[in-house]
């Protein structure tokens, strides 16, 4: 394995772990709290950050695009055990609409790391 492929896939680890810390925080101790719409933005946002930082890993890696489907339903399977897993969580709570937007997260999120993996960016991108 590069020190390249290492880095990205170090950047896709880091990411799995922001996103565990912030979704088993505490209702209360959550510093921001919004609601509807706001909410389901924050949580496609966190998943199409992912979804991307898993992309530009997999590109990186010599991964065929055919992968990423597979991704992108492994992605949606661990947002909706991510809503279980909430449950448990004082002050949390999960719902579909929530997994919903997770999913388009992950969707937007390998649709433009895959166009943008593929564009003039990519040097940058690595």
């Amino acid at each position: 394995m590069t020190p390249l492929v290492r880095r990205a896939w170090l950047s896709v680890a880091g990411g799995v772990v922001i996103e565990q810390l912030i979704t088993s925080l505490p209702g209360p101790d959550v510093p921001v709290t919004l609601g509807h719409p706001w909410d389901w933005c924050i949580h496609a946002g966190m998943y199409a950050g992912l979804s991307f930082l898993i992309v530009r890993a997999a590109t990186i890696s010599g991964w065929r695009r055919l992968h990423l489907l597979w991704v992108g339903l492994g992605l949606s399977a661990w947002g909706a055990l991510d809503e279980v897993h909430q449950l448990f969580i004082p002050g949390r709570d999960a719902s579909a609409s929530d997994w919903a937007f997770d999913t388009m997260g992950i969707v937007a999120g390998l649709l433009l790391g895959s166009w943008l993996m593929a564009s003039r960016m990519a040097k940058w991108l690595r």
